[in-house]
Parts: structure tokens; sequence; C-alpha cells
């Protein structure tokens, strides 16, 4: 698939020193970039990334902050609204498929990224951004005028409901009393 954001760095520029990368869309791509993440609208999109090479060799980390402010259909009150999102990313590359086998059950730890092989010797930027980009958006987005209405209605709720009956309340002080522990 070829990306609205033509933003890539080359994976031998990182084998001294990590390569940086700073993106901000100009206003015709902004509109291509709206399509690509089915929002309404785009005001601003930019990214900061860097590319490194991990030892030892070929194993590289891709990582940045997504920035986007959009125009989005608020889902209680079917309003627009301008939505400020900021996502950050991280992956791992390699071009060698042995370092990009799957871990073993026994030692999978959700939080560690999973190596993807590349085949190119280079990182697309551009399509990596906006695939966490689209991630990134709340799927059921609320503007701050539904937000402020669900909380005078919480509010609302809170007074109506008595004080319910704690049978427990005050156990701790008598244990204390008879030399327990709390």
């Amino acid at each position: 698939m070829t990306s609205e954001i033509d933003a890539t760095l080359r994976l031998d520029a990182t084998k001294n020193k990590p390569r940086t990368l700073r993106f901000e869309a100009d206003a015709g791509l902004l509109t291509a970039i709206a399509g690509r993440l089915g929002v309404e609208r785009v005001d601003a999109f930019a990214f900061d990334a860097s590319l490194e090479a991990l030892e030892p060799g070929d194993i590289f980390r891709a990582q940045g902050t997504i920035k986007i402010l959009a125009e989005r259909i608020c889902v209680t009150t079917l309003e627009p609204f301008i939505a400020a999102t900021e996502t950050v990313f991280e992956e791992l590359f390699t071009t060698s498929p042995h370092k990009a086998s799957d871990l073993d059950a026994e030692t999978f730890d959700p939080d560690v990224p999973d190596i993807l092989l590349l085949d190119e010797d280079h990182v697309d930027f551009g399509d990596l951004v906006l695939q966490y980009s689209a991630m990134g958006l709340d799927p059921y987005p609320r503007s701050p005028k539904a937000l402020a209405a669900d909380e005078t209605v919480v509010d609302e709720i809170q007074e109506a409901v008595p004080e319910t009956r704690r049978p427990f309340a005050g156990l701790d002080k008598l244990l204390e009393k008879r030399g327990g522990k709390a």
C-alpha cells in the first residue's frame, strides 16, 4: 500500500547513531490524511520519530509521537467538535527472518513489541504513523459539551441517592481497642 505521507529513514544510516525525522503535513495532505483516518477534517498533523540500531546488530527501533488536531462528530450530540489526539508508537524491525520469529508462549511479554520483518532497506514512517494514528483516535468521540452534561447527570444521581448503610463502619476501631490489627 502506498502511503499518503512520504517519510522514510534508511536502516544503514542508523549504524553509528540514531536518526530523527520531523514531519508536518501541509494543507493539501491534510485532506488525504482525513480520508485515510475516516474523520471529517484534519486541521493539523505532525510527528517526531527516530530510528536506531539496537545491539547486537540487525534489530532497529522506530519510535515517536504523533499529534493530530481533527474535527470529529460527537457520538452523544452528533455535533462536530475539534479534538486533539497524541499517540506514542514503538516498533522493532529486522531484515533477518530468524530474528523476526514469534516468541515462545512461555516467554511472551505483551509489553515487548514483536520484531517485524522488513523486505526493504528502510522504514516507511508514513504508513507506520498513519496506522498508529488510526488506532489512537477515540472510536467514540465525545465533545466537551457532552462530557459536561454527563458530569451534571452523575452529580444529580449522587444527590438523589441516599447515603448507603455501611454495616462494618467502625470495625477497625473496635479491633484496635481489643488489641488486634485492622
